[in-house]
């Protein structure tokens, strides 16, 4: 009956809040000209919504007494029998459709429990953080050297709970996501194929506040070392790709101007220019061409996929700039 009385809630709340929660939208395949195109990752399109469960009653049944007066768990004991069973969940659901079980990482996990214990430490719920930062930001600073792909973000914020098994909370997180078609299609999607997860919560006047995020992605390489914020080019970035991926140098002070096709002299980019990856035993070769000094943002793709996705801030530095 609880579980239905939940599913009841995002309901109702649906009707004024939609579900959408596509953390990080991947823009479309910039286009040579003639059909020119500026690359951008917009920002996603979401409003999240909050499940607040009633309060229990004053006279607590007396198995809950009983169960508060055994030995409580500590924190992260709690964490990881809850992220035990969203994995269980999270795959049950997924090989019921038959796609692929996930994996669970240690990359996405860390972004997902910094911004569950960011929103519950400052109060907010949303995916992006105040100052901006995406889904897809966090993974790549707490992760610097991964080259993580097809990031999608699901969050939730329960009230309530107090006397329900972390086992319990856990499922009614993952049930929550499924009756939510925006959660839904990222929990199912089938360009992923690792998963992390954050749970952070605390006590308020004897409720129980609680945040979940899962973070899902694909995992396609990795850097040989961090890729540094400021380049002097022409330069180039070392990597090791288990994928073949395509990257974009996006120009965001200028997204009008024009940059020459490096495969073909006869086309033209407008705000930004793709990357040449050289690949071989060893590695893989990412070429920084010569560019004016500024701003640029890497953008990286699964080979022949419909998006990019934005990977990281580079600043190429003038003569006289300081690295």
């Amino acid at each position: 009956m609880r579980i239905r009385a939940l599913r009841s809630t995002l309901a109702a709340l649906a009707v004024l809040a939609p579900l959408a929660l596509v953390a990080t939208s991947r823009a479309a395949a910039p286009a040579a000209v003639p059909v020119p195109a500026v690359v951008s990752v917009p920002a996603a399109a979401s409003v999240p919504a909050v499940v607040s469960v009633p309060a229990a009653a004053a006279a607590a049944p007396a198995a809950a007494r009983a169960l508060a007066a055994a030995p409580r768990e500590d924190a992260a004991a709690i964490r990881r029998r809850m992220v035990r069973v969203l994995l269980e969940e999270t795959n049950r659901n997924r090989t019921a459709k038959r796609l692929g079980a996930l994996t669970l990482s240690a990359d996405l996990s860390a972004a997902a429990q910094a911004h569950a214990e960011d929103m519950l430490a400052r109060d907010y719920f949303a995916h992006e953080s105040p100052e901006g930062e995406s889904s897809a930001d966090r993974v790549a600073r707490l992760a610097a050297r991964a080259i993580v792909l097809s990031v999608r973000e699901n969050i939730l914020k329960t009230e309530g709970h107090e006397d329900d098994e972390p086992d319990v909370r856990a499922i009614d997180f993952i049930d929550g996501w499924m009756d939510s078609p925006g959660h839904r299609e990222n929990l199912l999607a089938g360009d992923v194929s690792q998963v992390g997860f954050g749970v952070a919560s605390k006590r308020v006047k004897g409720r129980l506040i609680e945040y979940a995020v899962q973070v899902l992605g694909r995992t396609a390489g990795t850097w040989s070392g961090t890729p540094p914020a400021a380049v002097r080019v022409p330069d180039r970035l070392l990597a090791r790709l288990t994928v073949p991926v395509e990257f974009f140098l996006e120009d965001t002070a200028h997204p009008k101007r024009r940059y020459k096709d490096p495969y073909d002299a006869a086309l033209s980019w407008v705000g930004g220019m793709p990357l040449v990856v050289l690949t071989d035993a060893k590695g893989s070769v990412v070429e920084l061409p010569r560019l004016d000094p500024g701003r640029y943002r890497l953008l990286g793709r699964i080979a022949h996929d419909d998006g990019y996705q934005a990977l990281r801030e580079i600043r190429v530095l003038g003569p006289f700039d300081q690295g």
